[in-house]
């Protein structure tokens, strides 16, 4: 931000999972410190799906140097 402040989005210690493949196709995966778990995921409410999906991020591409 402009003003320098930072948030943490995802907490103090998120976790993460970084892969690269030999044709330069990459997937990366990030998950909240305190991310909800939930008992059952066939009984997920709508407001637990969208807690569960705020709490990670995921991108994939293909590395072209």
């Amino acid at each position: 931000m402009a003003t320098g402040e930072t948030t943490e989005i995802h907490g103090k210690s998120p976790h993460g999972y970084l892969n690269y493949g030999r044709d330069g196709r990459f997937i990366v995966l990030v998950v909240a410190d305190k991310q909800p778990k939930p008992t059952d995921l066939a009984k997920l409410t709508d407001k637990e799906r969208v807690e569960l999906f705020k709490s990670m991020y995921a991108y994939m591409g293909l590395n072209r140097v």
